[in-house]
């Protein structure tokens, strides 16, 4: 029997980092909008002390409803989780933020919210295409001395019991 001289390509896997780590668990979790609205109040609670926002100033009455109006209608597909992680991107200078878009200045509003989560997003879309890329295999291409090779040894598996006995299946 003729041995296959075509070797195997040991895969290239790239370890992830911590933060793409926590970026797929945070995904795993239901979105805002299914759950209930303590738990978007908790996670609010967790980024504005996150941000050095003192509870004196945390959003009050209309104010409140308003930006848990906005979470919900605008970012209400992520889940708590990625909420976190986004802060905590944030605050990392790991979402290509300007450090005056970071600092809430005592007023943790729809736009600084939206400001913080609109940079994860457009880092979470690179994560999900640095993923794909890994995940995609290059096709291989085969050298005509390969393709000569691979005929001959499908020519000589042709004349074995196993062929026959298959018929005009192989």
């Amino acid at each position: 029997m003729v041995k296959n001289s075509v070797q195997a390509q040991p895969e290239s896997k790239q370890l992830e980092s911590s933060e793409e780590k926590s970026f797929a668990i945070a995904r795993q979790s239901l979105p805002l909008m299914k759950q209930p609205e303590p738990t978007l109040r908790e996670v609010l609670r967790y980024c504005m002390v996150k941000v050095g926002l003192r509870a004196a100033n945390f959003p009050e009455g209309a104010e409140k409803t308003l930006l848990l109006n906005h979470i919900y209608e605008n970012y209400g597909n992520h889940t708590p989780e990625e909420i976190r992680l986004a802060f905590d991107l944030a605050l990392s200078a790991k979402l290509g933020l300007d450090t005056s878009d970071i600092k809430c200045y005592e007023s943790f509003s729809c736009l600084y919210f939206s400001t913080i989560m609109n940079a994860y997003r457009v880092w979470a879309a690179q994560v999900d295409r640095q993923k794909e890329k890994e995940i995609k295999p290059e096709p291989k291409v085969y050298t005509a001395e390969e393709i000569e090779q691979i005929e001959k040894e499908y020519q000589e598996f042709l004349k074995t019991p196993l062929a026959k006995k298959l018929g005009k299946n192989v």
